[in-house]
């Protein structure tokens, strides 16, 4: 019998799965980690693998201000039930708290973070490709364990890197002149994300390049409306250049390859 690949990111030993419902892998084999708070309290110790965790802060975070005078002995059974499931030296007391004792590459936030900034760095096409690695890693919503306003806290930082990979796989495909590849995404990460204006740009680029001028120029008149109504900001200098250039048919637009247009192309920024 086939057993099933790994999942993206995959490295032998351990491997902890925070983009998406917590999941734990030995060696491909899963390995549930228990109940919602201890399934918090392992999150919390994975999103800081390999550093101390202070005792008072873990409560903190699973329990809230209103965590019962219990809490630092549930602490301790959540922990000690953990090392059963992971290996009684996976996780470290230390001084005042728990160490999580694994690699950074164990931990998907830790890959994604990482493959992220080397895809900003990188040219085209490599940065596409990092990028698409990237964004494989995500399987739903993570840190569903937390409470809302900790996940919340935790996610943002991961969403603006999640857009960034999704602006460098854009760009990478308007670099290989695949434009149609942008246009099946970009209208619902536009909706998701209506300020970006960099969003706006490729979007109004492919349509172009789609053979679809008055689209793109139209695109333009959109994002404005839009900045200008709900935000009270006019559109930056790089996205009315390029409406000039779509209105004029400037034959640079129709060149694939890394773009000239730093809103499209300056993917470290």
């Amino acid at each position: 019998m086939r057993t099933a690949p790994p999942p993206a990111g995959y490295t032998s030993g351990l491997n902890f799965r925070l983009l998406g419902p917590l999941e734990v892998h030995r060696d491909g084999a899963s390995c549930p980690p228990g109940a919602r708070k201890q399934r918090a309290v392992l999150t919390l110790l994975a999103l800081q693998v390999d550093v101390p965790v202070a005792t008072s802060e873990l409560i903190d975070d699973v329990w809230g201000p209103a965590a019962p005078a219990s809490a630092p002995k549930m602490l301790q059974l959540y922990v000690c039930r953990l090392r059963g499931i992971l290996g009684a030296d996976t996780i470290r007391t230390t001084g005042r708290g728990y160490q999580l004792v694994a690699p950074a590459e164990a931990v998907d936030v830790r890959q994604f973070e990482q493959l992220v900034g080397d895809a900003a760095r990188a040219p085209v096409p490599a940065a596409g490709v990092l990028a698409r690695r990237a964004l494989a890693l995500w399987h739903s919503t993570p840190f569903a364990d937390l409470a809302e306003d900790l996940a919340a806290e935790h996610g943002r930082h991961l969403d603006d890197l999640r857009l960034r990979a999704h602006e460098i796989c854009n760009e990478a495909a308007l670099a290989a002149g695949e434009h149609a590849v942008v246009l099946m995404d970009i209208d619902a990460l536009i909706r998701a994300h209506p300020a970006r204006e960099r969003l706006h740009a490729q979007r109004m680029l492919a349509l172009y390049r789609d053979g679809r001028q008055a689209e793109a120029a139209d695109g333009y008149r959109r994002a404005r409306h839009l900045l200008s109504t709900r935000y009270g900001m006019e559109p930056g200098r790089e996205l009315r250049s390029l409406q000039t250039a779509i209105l004029r048919q400037d034959q640079t637009l129709d060149r694939v390859g890394p773009s000239r247009n730093p809103l499209l192309y300056e993917v470290s920024a």
